[in-house]
């Protein structure tokens, strides 16, 4: 499963993460970690971090790379929401951060204020309600 967060999605405030500025933020929170730049015709940086569940693959992307894609095929659902809120925190307050899930199921519009735990429950809550 790929999951995708957002930066700006919504309010549109003209918020572009800077591609150095995010590396920086990556090498100082997640120590050493294999980026590399202009991996494919999509992506300006994609990485490597190693989590307690295993190793996750990301890519910044989209439109002034506001969009960052995350694959779970290494890590659990709280390694990725861990992840998430920690680029939330980066963000102004004033900008949008959201999960997606790749298909579209899943979308929860992150606070700073926000527990990993509220994060799980509300992912697990969508994915109840759309099985019904």
């Amino acid at each position: 499963m790929n999951y995708l967060i957002a930066c700006d999605w919504e309010r549109k405030k003209g918020f572009n993460l800077d591609v150095e500025w995010f590396r920086d933020q990556l090498k100082a929170r997640w120590g050493s970690l294999n980026l590399r730049f202009n991996a494919d015709a999509f992506s300006d940086i994609c990485w490597d971090i190693d989590f307690p569940s295993g190793t996750g693959l990301a890519y910044l992307q989209g439109d002034d790379n506001k969009y960052i894609s995350y694959s779970m095929a290494g890590i659990s659902e709280e390694d990725l929401v861990t992840f998430a809120l920690w680029v939330c925190s980066l963000l102004p307050p004033e900008v949008d951060c959201a999960i997606f899930s790749e298909g579209g199921d899943i979308e929860v519009l992150l606070r700073p204020d926000m527990s990993t735990q509220e994060v799980l429950e509300e992912i697990d809550r969508q994915w109840a309600d759309g099985e019904t």
